[in-house]
């Protein structure tokens, strides 16, 4: 009978163990995502103790770039090359991370949610993180092919938030 509790309760005690993830994501963000936004953090001398991995969308609503942070830290990559666009020490999403989060280069952070999305004369809006204003205009990032394949930021352009239209009703 000892041993029969001794085996159960070793199988209860296994299957019950909970192991933290060291780095956590959404879902749609994969393994080989995390493992290279870690890398170019590394790289940088950046810790990545407690590391999140998110995605964020561009203008045309695509999840194009991938943020990642720490309490210390974060940066964005582009998803697909995996090229390095900003990082620093202050999230600008931070405040937002629960938000659909956009991007339109360096220094134009876009939130989308129930809290910051409005319609108002049939035009979806975005809130600017840091102009701290509601728009129905994002910054789309512009870049430069290069011939060694990789593409260099050369600035940004004004154009209409996906989804809005003059007028109407959605």
């Amino acid at each position: 009978m000892k041993r029969v509790f001794t085996i159960l309760l070793t199988f209860v005690m296994l299957f019950s163990i909970v192991v933290t993830p060291a780095f956590a994501s959404t879902p749609s963000v994969s393994n080989d995502e995390i493992s290279a936004v870690r890398s170019e953090m590394e790289l940088r001398g950046m810790p990545v103790g407690g590391l999140v991995v998110d995605e964020v969308f561009d203008s045309e609503d695509t999840p194009r770039y991938l943020l990642g942070v720490t309490d210390t830290g974060y940066i964005i990559l582009e998803r697909k090359s995996l090229v390095f666009h900003e990082s620093g020490e202050q999230n600008p999403y931070s405040a937002y991370m629960s938000a659909k989060k956009y991007y339109g280069g360096p220094l134009n952070y876009y939130v989308a949610s129930t809290a910051q999305v409005q319609a108002t004369n049939g035009q979806k809006m975005m809130y600017d993180i840091l102009r701290d204003e509601n728009t129905d205009t994002v910054a789309q990032a512009l870049f430069l092919e290069r011939e060694d394949g990789g593409r260099s930021f050369i600035g940004s352009q004004t154009i209409a938030v996906a989804g809005a239209h003059d007028g109407g009703t959605q």
